[in-house]
């Protein structure tokens, strides 16, 4: 638990600019990660994102693009790195984000969509003519422009199908929404003859003519050269995500010009994952050359005359806009499409599945494992995709919230993924390069933390030598707008160990362990969207909670013992399901098995009336369904109750006798993670404290009668908890968790503890207000095109704490060295160190005092401090903004000024109050033995 090996440390993402940079700073780069504390890294060739705006390429991509003899010769230097340093080496499966990779254009295992051109053929008329081809640039790429790669013209275009139907009412304002009569709907495919349609609509009124087209999407997932003379010069292009097919593009390639026997052999050693993440990339309708034959096979009937109803918001990437400016819906009668729309995504989930399937086994197959953001941004199922994955990984930018990193633990919970990943710091929004602290990062790993994740890979660390068109601090990925660059360009580098320390001991406990959870909250398969339910009702009474989806329950650990949901997994004690909600018809009929065995069920608002996908006989009944659900709650009132709402729930699951693991009493209360057996009989609870008040001290109660201990993080040690009250079986204790602060406790049926030394605080503190203070002062040398740093110096005599800024010092960003003393009569004391901004290292008579956590800075100094004089230093670290923002017009990465790039960079821009602040405080305290 001291020092965790490297599988439970946190690894970071290496962003290589391009394979024209020096193999040897790629070599010290990655050889530097161990001594912070990190475990590996992901090895990301970033090609300036891809750059997808295209235009001039700051070095020759045609001779260092990716998967180039140079692009090779990088990748075996970062690998050899790994060998040197036993780190943990993953790698992209492609250029930028993983999504294409280099081939000839439209060719095959290319992703491929479904796009449509239309005609209204007015009442009374026919319509005999050409079919038009759909437009290459539907008005939704305007969404993603800022970020992905716009398509380019199309060459093959196969018609898939003409659809006619009658218009029952059209809307052109202000949503453009045309419903089609479902009746009317008639495929009229066979009628084309060359390009060439004649049709007379056979009932009256105006109608519409669809003619649906299939083709190559045509989008890039990296540019190439202005000039390219290869494929690899070309770029990459993004691969078919639903099939095998599209899959080994990808990995033919990496075989043919990244992989051979020698370095397999050495990834065999130190390799980890081959890894994609993110999967950034958009089509007019999602779609594989064999959809409609899978679709029928799996679903049950031809969804040909259907195709119209696709092409929705929610249907689209990240659910932003509909790719036509019309939508097309089902109309009177019928549910607008939702229910053709569920097996669409459905059956393209099933579809993503192979290029899954297909990328883990390969990834066996080369002595690796397989790692990826499933679903991401795309209509799929992620429930149901994540325990097919070796390592899922989630992130911290897209899944922000609690309860949204929840609805991605559950289903790993339940698939028994002891390793749930994520990429950690990745902020876009009114921030820039340069500004994250470490107690930011630090906030956003122990939320993770208490929702189940493991595995942490910090976003990111810049490849730190000289690139072209590049100053000082050295290549900023995504041109100084995303956090952050962790890298030895930063002040706090070498302090960074204590806090990556912290988070592998968490991080072990976690894996080793397995999650108890009280709540699983069925959700359904709709598109990738992720729920923001209120609660703290359920949180404040002490109920955990995670997310599950319906494909969960037809896993092989979903059984029903002794009451509880996967006994050998997350052991839930309830299952809730929306009453708003669609379930899968099959559903039903497992909440029926699982009552039936005594399992507390919870509907909220009301029973589910809607099933997911079109109910066909004789496999799908809808009164049958409805019954079955009705008759849950009328045979089994011991088992199924009606919640009114979230608000109620904790009242209802309490006639349920359904408890929590962890009761707060007295109206404070933490969130929590409970992790069985992770050392033989020994169980621990993970605390976060979510709320903004500073200070909570909360009575916590456990169902429990084994010995608590205090296990610190921060230090790796462990104390034994010695104020505690037992009634009976139950354990209740006082918690004090700062606000963000974690706190970690175990239960063991060994007690190893016969005594110990309780502090008790005496009333007199000593207030540290005098210092001297010399600031390094992190700037560039006099050639601003260098990448290295100069360090200058700046010395206060007999100072009070203050910002740096009070110092005419609000350009500079570095390390203040704080150096007072103060005098003890005996050497018991606690030394406070107030709010840290940063990271900080504190020395004591000459020794490097342990780690101090840096919510709650407070550290018994006994064991350094000495009767009479003590000399105290304190070296405070800040982020490198302050330096950056004052040089932004002139600072630039591959020719864009940092100023250009992001505006909250400007020189005008406010300075952050660096420094140590305070009030730092030494307090004495007598010993009491505790029998």
């Amino acid at each position: 638990f001291v020092n965790p090996g490297n599988i439970y440390r946190p690894a970071v993402r290496y962003w290589l600019p391009d394979a024209s940079v020096s193999a040897d700073v790629v070599k010290s780069d990655l050889e530097d990660l161990a001594s912070i504390g990190l475990g590996g890294f992901e090895f990301l060739p970033f090609y300036l994102y891809g750059l997808p705006a295209g235009g001039p390429t700051p070095t020759d991509w045609n001779k260092y693009g990716y998967g180039s003899t140079a692009y090779k010769q990088v990748f075996d230097a970062a690998l050899q790195a790994a060998q040197d340093q036993q780190l943990l080496m993953s790698f992209a499966l492609g250029a930028n984000q993983g999504q294409g990779s280099p081939a000839k254009m439209e060719s095959t295992g290319l992703a491929k969509e479904l796009a449509y051109s239309s005609i209204v053929v007015p009442s009374g008329s026919t319509f005999s003519g050409h079919l038009a081809l759909p437009v290459n640039h539907p008005p939704s790429e305007t969404s993603i422009a800022s970020f992905m790669h716009p398509t380019v013209d199309r060459i093959d275009q196969k018609l898939i199908a003409v659809i006619a139907a009658r218009i029952e009412r059209d809307y052109p304002l202000p949503v453009n929404n045309t419903y089609l009569e479902e009746d009317s709907l008639i495929d009229i495919t066979l009628k084309v003859v060359d390009g060439q349609l004649s049709f007379s609509p056979p009932k009256e009124g105006d109608w519409q003519i669809m003619a649906f087209y299939e083709r190559y999407t045509n989008q890039k997932s990296c540019s190439g050269a202005e000039n390219p003379s290869s494929i690899i010069g070309n770029g990459s292009w993004i691969v078919d995500h639903f099939s095998s097919t599209g899959a080994k593009v990808t990995t033919d390639f990496i075989d043919q010009n990244v992989l051979d026997p020698s370095n397999q052999k050495a990834l065999a050693n130190v390799g980890l994952y081959a890894w994609e993440d993110s999967l950034e990339m958009i089509a007019a309708a999602w779609w594989t050359p064999d959809f409609l034959s899978e679709f029928k096979a799996r679903r049950g009937y031809d969804f040909t005359k259907y195709l119209p109803f696709i092409y929705n918001g929610e249907n689209y990437w990240g659910q932003l806009v509909p790719t036509y400016i019309n939508r097309t819906i089902l109309g009177a009668g019928t549910d607008g499409g939702q229910r053709v729309n569920d097996d669409y995504r459905t059956t393209l989930n099933d579809l993503y599945q192979r290029y899954l399937e297909h990328m883990q086994d390969w990834s066996h197959s080369r002595g690796l494992k397989f790692s990826n953001q499933p679903a991401y941004g795309l209509p799929l199922d992620m429930a149901a995709d994540i325990p097919l994955i070796d390592t899922p990984e989630t992130e911290s930018l897209g899944f922000p919230t609690l309860d949204q990193v929840r609805q991605f633990t559950g289903s790993a919970h339940m698939a028994n993924k002891n390793i749930i990943s994520s990429e950690m710091g990745a902020r876009t929004k009114d921030t820039s390069a340069y500004s994250q602290t470490m107690p930011d990062l630090l906030t956003t790993i122990n939320l993770q933390l208490v929702a189940g994740v493991n595995e942490f890979v910090l976003h990111g660390s810049p490849y730190s030598g000289d690139y072209a068109e590049t100053t000082w601090p050295g290549y900023t990925p995504f041109f100084y707008t995303v956090t952050d660059m962790h890298s030895r360009c930063q002040p706090a580098w070498e302090s960074y160990k204590s806090s990556m320390d912290y988070v592998a001991r968490n991080s072990m406990i976690s894996q080793l362990g397995t999650a108890k959870i009280d709540l699983a909250f069925l959700t359904t398969p709709d598109a990738f969207t992720i729920l923001a339910l209120n609660t703290s009702s359920v949180s404040s009474a002490g109920y955990s909670y995670e997310y599950i989806g319906p494909t969960d329950l037809n896993l092989g650990s979903s059984t029903i013992q002794g009451k509880v949901l996967s006994p050998d997994g997350p052991a839930f004690r309830t299952i809730v399901i929306d009453g708003s909600s669609s379930i899968p018809y099959n559903t039903a009929f497992q909440l029926e098995s699982y009552a039936k065995l005594g399992f507390p069920i919870v509907f909220l608002g009301s029973i589910p009336t809607n099933i997911s996908g079109i109910c066909l006989p004789p496999n799908c009944n809808t009164n049958v369904f409805q019954t079955g659900l009705n008759k849950l709650v009328a045979d089994y009132p011991e088992t199924v109750k009606i919640s009114p709402s979230l608000d109620t729930l904790p009242q209802t699951l309490s006639t349920l006798e359904v408890t929590p693991r962890v009761l707060f009493e007295g109206g404070g209360w933490y969130q929590t993670l409970w992790k069985g057996d992770v050392e033989p009989g020994v169980d621990y609870v993970y605390f976060w404290n979510p709320n903004l008040v500073v200070e909570t001290i909360t009575n916590v109660e456990f169902s429990e009668r084994r010995y608590p201990f205090k296990v610190d993080a921060w230090t790796g040690t462990y104390s034994p908890i010695v104020e505690y009250y037992r009634n009976g079986t139950t354990l209740s204790m006082a918690l004090n968790i700062k606000s963000n602060d974690s706190a970690l406790i175990a239960f063991s049926n060994s007690r190893v503890f016969h005594g110990q030394l309780s502090p008790t605080n005496v009333p007199t503190p000593l207030s540290l207000k005098t210092w001297n203070i010399t600031i390094e002062d992190w700037h560039p040398t006099s050639n601003l095109s260098s990448t290295q740093t100069k360090v200058s110096n700046h010395t206060i005599l007999d100072t009070a704490l203050k910002p740096w800024t009070q110092y005419n010092l609000s350009n500079v960003s570095g390390i203040g060295h704080y150096t007072t003393s103060f005098r003890l009569s005996s050497p018991e004391a606690k030394l406070s160190l107030g709010t840290i901004q940063h990271t900080v290292k504190v020395f004591l008579n000459g020794d490097e005092l342990p780690p101090i956590n840096l919510f709650d800075a407070v550290i018994d100094i006994s064991s350094y401090a000495r009767i009479g004089v003590n000399q105290l230093l304190i070296d405070a670290t800040t982020t490198l903004f302050n330096a950056v923002k004052a040089r932004s017009s002139t600072i630039m990465t591959a020719g864009v000024p940092a100023s250009l790039a992001n505006p909250l960079l400007s020189e005008n821009a406010t300075s952050l109050e660096y420094g140590l602040l305070g009030p730092v405080v030494v307090t004495p305290y007598q010993a009491v033995k505790i029998a």
